[in-house]
């Protein structure tokens, strides 16, 4: 089983000039010091700003009962550091490397078969999905290959870009994309599905951007095709009277259909009361999203005197926050772009709202569960059952397809979405690569 430590860190040497005062394994130290790059690398949020990682107690215990032991080791002698800032059922303690440690990383084995057997169980808890999602499984194997030397000639690319820009991250940002494609390479595959959201999560879902050209199936040239605007496409299913009737056929979207309990803790029948009475008051943000919804907020931001960037990953995270924070978050400059939204678009902003009355992590959740019905479970499955002998992969809210056939499949994503959501989505295509003479 691979993990990794810093190119510097000599475990061997440091464990023979420092003996431990307990019974312990080489591989229990080497698997600590990974979770430090692993976590960010599945999960980028859990990267502090400050460069600490939280890590979980108990999944620790699950693998290692003397986990403690090996921690106050490495503090000990200054591999890691600790925040000592522990609330039950709150907040776990964080951990970092020391700045002596601070450096590109490198793979290594581990073989201790407890060890790696308690690994795998710890993920176990998600293997009904390979079976329900055997059309994706099945692809994750030999197949697919990466050009590990371009991709990661690009990573460092961006990190010396990182460093130009003096971010502080820029070390952790390139280790923790090394770790994905050093999986990917190495064929050391994940794949759960969110009990929440319902989203699948993949080395391809993880993997940077940047490196997806470098990515091939066998002699097959791959070819990403996502909804455009997809977040605020999928809530104009909100905004959609049907959204909340009840009577309509099984193969049509409902809150019922997708997220009952809602009703259990929000105010449906406020919302599709308002809902209904404002149809037409929707229609300037419904033409927003077909057409191009995100230069259109950058226009609407800067005619309201806002200065914001041309990259379209600064506009969406802006944009994000507009849609999902929370519905106190409206002061000062940040929430700027919030109260212009509300401004420009008051039907849909109390929409919005109600939703996330409960808990702002209503709204992007149900969102989730939209996308992943839609992609995961209509259109990838239709694709499927057409095409059993193409690779098939996903990416949240695109599938990634054999490049020979992008026109059927966005035909599918399209007919899926007019029968399913009652709306069509504009599809971006993004080939990857060049097939392989």
């Amino acid at each position: 089983m691979i993990q990794f430590l810093p190119k510097n860190l000599n475990l061997k040497e440091l464990l023979t000039n420092n003996p431990p005062d307990f019974k312990y394994h080489i591989d229990h130290f080497v698997h600590l010091c990974s979770l430090l790059y692993e976590l960010p690398a599945k999960k980028k949020d859990s990267l502090r700003k400050d460069g600490f990682v939280p890590i979980n107690a108990h999944l620790l215990k699950k693998v290692n009962n003397n986990y403690k032991k090996y921690l106050n080791y490495l503090i000990k002698h200054g591999v890691i550091e600790c925040d000592n800032s522990y609330i039950p059922g709150e907040k776990s303690k964080a951990y970092r490397f020391a700045p002596k440690y601070h450096d590109i990383i490198h793979p290594v084995n581990i073989t201790k078969y407890t060890l790696t057997k308690n690994l795998k169980e710890v993920y176990r808890f998600n293997r009904d999905m390979y079976a329900k999602y055997s059309y994706f499984y099945k692809w994750f194997n030999e197949g697919l290959t990466v050009d590990f030397i371009s991709a990661k000639q690009k990573l460092l690319e961006l990190y010396l870009k990182d460093v130009d820009a003096k971010n502080k991250n820029a070390l952790h940002k390139l280790n923790m994309n090394m770790v994905n494609l050093f999986k990917l390479d190495m064929k050391d595959y994940y794949f759960t599905v969110d009990s929440t959201s319902k989203r699948l999560h993949t080395l391809l879902t993880k993997i940077k951007k940047d490196v997806r050209p470098f990515i091939t199936y066998e002699n097959i040239q791959l070819a990403n095709l996502d909804i455009q605007s997809s977040q605020p496409f999928l809530s104009l299913c909100l905004l959609d009277s049907s959204f909340y009737n009840t009577e309509l056929k099984q193969e049509r979207i409902s809150i019922n259909s997708i997220d009952p309990q809602l009703t259990e803790t929000l105010p449906i029948h406020t919302i599709a009361s308002y809902v209904l009475a404002n149809q037409s008051k929707f229609e300037n943000y419904r033409n927003l999203v077909f057409n191009d919804f995100y230069t259109g907020m950058a226009e609407i931001l800067k005619q309201h005197a806002v200065t914001i960037s041309d990259d379209k990953k600064i506009i969406k995270d802006m944009m994000y926050m507009v849609l999902y924070s929370s519905n106190k978050f409206l002061g000062g400059n940040q929430g700027l772009p919030k109260r212009i939204f509300k401004q420009v678009f008051p039907e849909v902003y109390e929409v919005f709202k109600m939703y996330k009355s409960a808990g702002q992590e209503k709204l992007p959740i149900l969102l989730q569960k939209i996308e992943s019905t839609l992609i995961l479970d209509r259109a990838a499955k239709t694709i499927a059952k057409a095409e059993p002998g193409m690779p098939l992969f996903s990416i949240h809210d695109s599938l990634v397809v054999d490049a020979k056939k992008i026109d059927f499949c966005k035909d599918v994503i399209k007919r899926e979405s007019i029968k399913y959501l009652g709306i069509e989505p504009k599809i971006h295509v993004d080939v990857w690569g060049a097939p392989h003479a």
